[in-house]
């Protein structure tokens, strides 16, 4: 899934109105003051093949009338291009930039003259994305994930660019624990240590909380518990509407639950004018049956720091869902590279709609007809 996920298979949104039911409002978190209006944006990458020239891709955000683009690094030729288009523009740190960005202020500093001073205002950089999904794919690398937040606000400060440009982490939707009822929800304890700076940056910087929301894949985890149409936004007779016992709020696709949970978790922090951004949703693309279905496996026989070397690629690059193989959940065990490889080629593969040289990882991957999951 690191790829150019353009055209309107994966997209982000600005959601600044929670616990909306019959078209009443409750009141909870506060609209930041000079605020957007709600928006839907799209997500682009650039580690694929036959990828648009920076140019031609602007063209073709603004013939789609896209106001809205986040990018997955800070492309200086993408950047370029997207210079007086009026475009705004969410910038990425990739999470193998975090270590030296969380471990020195003058290497944040020479990030943010390097990556947003050559281009602001003439490219409207509205945002920064600090590392993606952190917490859940590299935790070994959790503790400097606030510090590098905190070193590039500071670096914007310098430049007097503070105001104009928010800096947030995305998050993985797993890092809220039992997300239905929203009502119920909470963070994950052992990452509060993690999160709660975090939030309370944002809350003092009026920035949002990025959200990586995946309804679908909701769906696919819990077999059937879910049922498909409330992860695919079809027309549900109110017998199968989801209802939260507490707020008696009826919720008609799980992804207007997935945003209440996490306004739910934000407020059992007592962090209440923090708005969600779902900075990246979508789901399949080819919609294939299960008939004749394939999975990516690690090859048997590769060496080990080689097939790690592909796993550690598989969930940063690759953007893989690597959180249900973290320690303490229900794919960790067993506890060995081959195993968890397995894991994330298959999410890699399957989140790229199983197209062809998806499943290769330099050598160290093969598709299978078997369920490695059974």
């Amino acid at each position: 899934m690191a790829a150019f996920r353009l055209i309107f298979s994966i997209l982000f949104s600005l959601l600044f109105t929670p616990f909306a039911v019959q078209g009443k409002i409750v009141a909870e978190i506060k609209k930041p003051q000079g605020g957007d209006e709600p928006y839907v944006g799209v997500n682009i990458g650039t580690d694929v093949t036959n990828l648009l020239s920076p140019t031609d891709l602007a063209s073709f955000l603004q013939l789609q009338k896209i106001n809205h683009v986040r990018l997955y690094d800070a492309d200086p030729d993408t950047l370029k291009a997207l210079a007086h288009t009026k475009i705004r523009v969410i910038i990425g740190v990739p999470n193998n930039q975090l270590i030296a960005l969380g471990s020195s202020n003058a290497t944040a500093a020479a990030w943010i003259d390097r990556n947003v001073v050559p281009y602001y205002p003439d490219t409207l950089i509205t945002a920064i994305a600090v590392g993606d999904e952190v917490l859940t794919t590299m935790p070994s690398t959790a503790p400097l994930l606030f510090p590098a937040i905190q070193s590039l606000y500071n670096a914007l400060v310098a430049s007097n660019l503070h105001t104009r440009i928010k800096v947030s982490t995305p998050h993985s939707a797993s890092i809220i624990l039992d997300p239905f009822p929203p009502s119920q929800a909470f963070f994950n304890t052992s990452m509060t240590q993690y999160l709660l700076p975090i939030f309370k940056f944002l809350s003092k910087t009026q920035s949002p909380i990025m959200m990586n929301l995946y309804p679908y894949y909701v769906f696919m985890e819990n077999k059937g518990v879910v049922p498909l149409e409330n992860s695919l936004f079809k027309p549900l007779t109110p017998s199968k509407e989801m209802v939260d016992p507490n707020t008696l709020l009826h919720y008609t696709n799980v992804y207007d639950a997935m945003i209440d949970s996490t306004y739910f978790s934000l407020k059992n922090l007592n962090i209440t004018d923090v708005v969600v951004m779902v900075s990246e949703t979508g789901g399949t693309f080819l919609a294939n049956d299960t008939t004749n279905q394939t999975y990516c496996i690690a090859m048997d026989g590769v060496d080990t720091k080689t097939l790690q070397a592909a796993l550690d690629w598989a969930c940063g690059p690759g953007r893989a869902n690597c959180s249900e193989i973290q320690p303490g959940e229900p794919c960790y065990q067993p506890n060995n590279v081959e195993s968890h490889a397995s894991y994330a080629f298959d999410s890699y593969y399957q989140k790229q709609g199983r197209a062809s040289g998806s499943c290769d990882f330099k050598g160290v991957a093969m598709i299978t007809t078997s369920d490695p999951s059974k």
